[in-house]
């Protein structure tokens, strides 16, 4: 790769006006759930201090563009209740319980550790529309006496992060595997510091980013990075803060190889690293541009921990990449969509991680159809679970539990429970009352294009 044209790359973007894309709000879809007055209110519940980070300018145009919509669609909330499709008798799965193999000695890496401050992560979310202020963060990353939970996990209007999120929602449901998040990726080094961990196993990489715990908050009165007001841990911020710095690198690090420098590689190091990062980041270097963020979920998985090997499982076969499955059925495709969401139905009884994209064009009454149903458009969520329903005349139907990290209101104790433990006792689920919605395997395609299982998962044999 000849990377002579990028090298006059500026280290941290961001700085220009010339450098900020255009029309880059998100496709909002239809009924959120999220009421203008949880927007406005959540600035003053977190009491950010007055340490200003970037630029003094006017709030930003689209945050008023979500509260004006969003403002819309609550006053249509009514109707929604009454005609969206109300599931009883849903029985969740009890995730079986993996039996690891005797795993083999952890490769040595190379390694990379990459210092990001509060002013370059702002700097790379357009400063000339935003001021930012920080918040020192007295929460613990992780609570001792708690698990960590897929809840801790709440997207900001801020960024269009959902593609991160909703797999670390979907990491967050399963005991083992939500220990994978914690366990050796997060190091809190003291000082308001913490140390992520990012291995890319495929490219034998590992990228240390360090950075301030602190919350960053905007003159519009939002939080940039995930946050539970009700959530006693901060781990889902930091990761997405680390993430962001991570996005930061890697593309600077194709554009311009002074950030390699700095680690004291050699040159033939600095080219190997800088043509696998370009690979790894295939297809997403011009929209990694984008100051809203935008991302690739599968991208983003390949940084998250891989499941370990794990015992074999009767019918079906680990695999060490991760898994998308386009969910189009037609006439001509019934068996491979079958076996798709079979895939995924398997998968998450087994609780490997993974996330549906919802479909980002389709007709106005598939729109109308989709929003009374509670679900957004161009958007990713995650698949916390499997589950059963019984209908009236006996008949089962086999489904997903979709957790939408965006949405409102959270779900009662009772589901929260039973989506962490799973139940026995049948429950019913009104899909536009919660972030939690019941989708039917055969209903699939009608509301997600796409769903990406992480590496480790699991495939029919």
């Amino acid at each position: 790769m000849d990377f002579n044209t990028l090298d006059s790359s500026p280290i941290v973007p961001g700085y220009s006006k010339e450098s900020i894309p255009k029309n880059t709000q998100q496709n909002l879809g239809i009924f959120f759930n999220r009421s203008v007055l949880e927007v406005t209110n959540s600035a003053n519940k977190l009491n950010c201090s007055k340490k200003q980070v970037g630029k003094n300018k006017s709030i930003h145009t689209r945050t008023v563009k979500f509260q004006i919509i969003r403002f819309v669609f609550v006053c249509l909330d009514v109707v929604n209740r009454i005609f969206s499709r109300n599931h009883k008798n849903v029985t969740i799965h009890k995730k079986t319980e993996l039996n690891y193999a005797e795993q083999p000695l952890k490769q040595d890496y190379e390694k990379i550790t990459f210092h990001i401050s509060d002013e370059m992560l702002m700097n790379d979310l357009n400063p000339e529309q935003k001021t930012f202020f920080v918040k020192n963060e007295t929460r613990a990353i992780f609570d001792a006496n708690s698990k960590i939970s897929s809840f801790d996990v709440r997207q900001s209007d801020t960024r269009s992060s959902c593609y991160f999120l909703s797999m670390l929602a979907s990491f967050a449901n399963t005991d083992k595997i939500r220990d994978l998040l914690s366990v050796g990726l997060i190091e809190n080094l003291g000082d308001n510091k913490a140390k992520v961990s990012f291995v890319n196993e495929e490219y034998q990489i590992q990228i240390d980013v360090v950075i301030d715990i602190s919350q960053l908050i905007t003159n519009d009165g939002d939080t940039v990075y995930s946050i539970n007001e009700l959530s006693d841990t901060s781990w889902a911020s930091v990761l997405e803060k680390a993430h962001h710095g991570l996005r930061i690198l890697l593309r600077n690090c194709v554009q311009n190889k002074s950030l390699l420098k700095e680690q004291s590689l050699s040159e033939e190091n600095i080219y190997e690293l800088r043509t696998i990062i370009a690979s790894s980041m295939i297809g997403g270097i011009s929209r990694a541009e984008n100051s809203l963020d935008f991302g690739h979920p599968a991208q983003a998985a390949s940084w998250l921990p891989k499941i370990p090997k794990c015992n074999q499982i009767k019918g079906l076969e680990q695999v060490d990449a991760s898994q998308r499955y386009m969910l189009a059925k037609d006439k001509n495709q019934d068996a491979s969509y079958d076996k798709a969401v079979q895939t995924m139905f398997e998968n998450a009884k087994l609780g490997i991680p993974m996330n549906v994209s919802s479909k980002s064009k389709t007709s106005t009454i598939d729109k109308v159809r989709i929003g009374f149903e509670g679900m957004p458009l161009s958007h990713s969520m995650a698949v916390v679970g499997a589950a059963t329903k019984v209908k009236h005349n006996g008949e089962k139907i086999d489904g997903l539990m979709i957790f939408d990290q965006y949405a409102r209101p959270l779900p009662s104790k009772k589901l929260k429970v039973a989506l962490e433990n799973g139940t026995d006792i049948p429950i019913n689920i009104r899909n536009s009352e919660s972030c939690i919605k019941f989708i039917p395997l055969k209903d699939m395609h009608k509301y997600f294009e796409e769903s990406l299982i992480v590496a480790g998962g699991f495939k029919i044999k």
